[in-house]
């Protein structure tokens, strides 16, 4: 099946499925596998609303409808529709190489993998930034193009961010130096009322920041295909949002209730399940050591359940490929020891085959890559600032979203404390904060996917207590007043 083509990808979108007898049934999105319930057996998965609002990300292979699932990690389908064919994922391994060995071999495996993504497309989308995963992707673009393997290629690089942000001054300046067309897409509050709904018709199964303008991107006309490299520090430099591979810890340790906000037992009807979806698949891909089992984890359930999910709304209008995802590329990178997964790698590699890129500050620091002295640039480190644009313009939808909805809000939330919490963001804005803005936020999608798609909930009542809103209460203010003397 071509819908399985790259299914051992990091960076394969999964299609839904639903059993129905002993065959599996596929559908490309949501809208089109939900229509397949009928109304009265749609019920709401809590322990994947659960994992949404603790991480980010649904695990495994659940969605917040029962019923409804993403295809497996590493999984096609066999010849009938009836059973799973896993793919044989390498081997955590830790080989030691020379630095240059590494380097040689890394490349040569990346421009292999970009060459199979973009030989049949003439038009090339680049998800471009300043750091250095997508920096990377763009050093193999232009060295395929000067040694005239995809010489009739045209290439656009796609940015977003705060004009004045170093993503967007730093991306500028690459395309320009290469001579690609550049465009820059704002992320303004239209944009997130954009990403509101977008979130809602694709499952609810992450929140809204985290799909930045990846719907205008998909309206692009003239694009034949989009490379990302999101997947370069987890790959390449085995960095999970700043984490090395080595201090990562089970995802269990995740699982909370945030500012209170889920009814106070939500362990009490979600534990098992989430335990449940950790433990299939280690017992699937079991490793040796617990770090390669986290590392592992943390591609088949965040990287896979929300990068890929958000990065799917751009592959239904235009396909989409996220570059370091092929069995060769993060098969060699796993068979060598952590130490050697680090800056060094991705400095010595544009040293030797792109070295001007080198000359543009990282994203990360305003300063040389891998560099520690001299002072930081003066354009701004973040590409957004989601907390304030929420706090802002959102608050309002948030409300009319739990007034509107209270005997369902009060099943799956804390609604009392939903409701002070909305007013301490207003009076007490924490500077930086997002953290509570994002589930709040998430709470109203929940409710308003829910209305969307006449979706039920099968928990008992929800007992909230006064103590738990003044707890909470004194919990946020507290952050606010530690922040503003800090």
């Amino acid at each position: 099946m071509t819908k399985f083509k790259h299914y051992n990808h990091l960076g394969f979108h999964n299609p839904y499925y639903i059993r129905n007898g002993n065959k599996f049934n596929f559908y490309s999105s949501f809208g089109e596998a939900i229509e397949q319930i009928p109304e009265q057996d749609r019920f709401l998965d809590f322990s994947a609303v659960v994992e949404v609002f603790s991480t980010g990300y649904c695990f495994g292979d659940r969605t917040l409808i029962k019923g409804l699932n993403k295809t497996p990690w590493m999984a096609k389908p066999n010849v009938d529709n009836t059973d799973w064919d896993y793919f044989s994922v390498p081997d955590h391994k830790e080989d030691i190489l020379d630095e240059y060995v590494i380097v040689d071999t890394f490349y040569n495996l990346l421009e292999e993998e970009l060459l199979s993504y973009i030989k049949d497309h003439k038009t090339i989308g680049i998800l471009l930034t300043g750091g250095m995963d997508s920096r990377i992707v763009a050093a193999v673009l232009v060295n395929l193009q000067k040694k005239k393997l995809i010489d009739e290629k045209n290439i656009v690089a796609y940015t977003w961010g705060f004009e004045e942000s170093r993503d967007v001054v730093y991306s500028k300046r690459i395309a320009s130096l290469f001579g690609w067309q550049w465009k820059h897409v704002v992320v303004d509050a239209e944009q997130m009322t954009a990403n509101c709904s977008t979130a809602i018709e694709n499952g609810c199964e992450f929140t809204p920041i985290h799909l930045h303008a990846m719907t205008k991107v998909a309206e692009e006309e003239g694009i034949d295909c989009v490379l990302g490299g999101s997947f370069g520090d987890s790959v390449g430099r085995a960095e999970f949002s700043g984490r090395n591979v080595r201090d990562l810890a089970s995802l269990r340790d995740k699982i909370g209730n945030i500012g209170g906000l889920l009814r106070k037992d939500f362990l009490e009807f979600s534990k098992e399940d989430i335990e449940n979806d950790l433990q299939r698949y280690h017992t699937l891909f079991p490793q040796e050591h617990a770090y390669q089992l986290y590392e592992q984890d943390q591609q088949l359930h965040y990287m896979r359940r929300m990068l890929n999910a958000c990065m799917s709304v751009i592959d239904k209008k235009i396909p989409l490929y996220q570059m370091f995802s092929s069995p060769k590329v993060f098969g060699f990178m796993w068979s060598l020891d952590p130490s050697l997964r680090t800056n060094a790698i991705y400095r010595l590699l544009l040293e030797k085959y792109r070295p001007e890129l080198l000359d543009i500050p990282w994203a990360r620091t305003g300063k040389k890559y891998n560099e520690n002295e001299g002072e930081a640039d003066h354009y701004r480190k973040s590409h957004h600032d989601y907390g304030t644009m929420i706090r802002k313009h959102f608050t309002d939808y948030i409300e009319n979203s739990i007034v509107s909805n209270e005997k369902l809000a009060r099943t799956i939330f804390n609604t009392g404390i939903a409701k002070r919490l909305l007013k301490n963001l207003n009076r007490y804005p924490i500077q930086g904060g997002l953290v509570f803005e994002d589930r709040l936020l998430y709470l109203a999608q929940v409710l308003n996917f829910m209305k969307k798609y006449n979706v039920k909930i099968n928990l008992p009542k929800n007992n909230g207590s006064f103590m738990d809103l003044v707890k909470q209460d004194v919990y946020y203010k507290g952050k606010y007043f530690y922040k503003k003397i800090k």
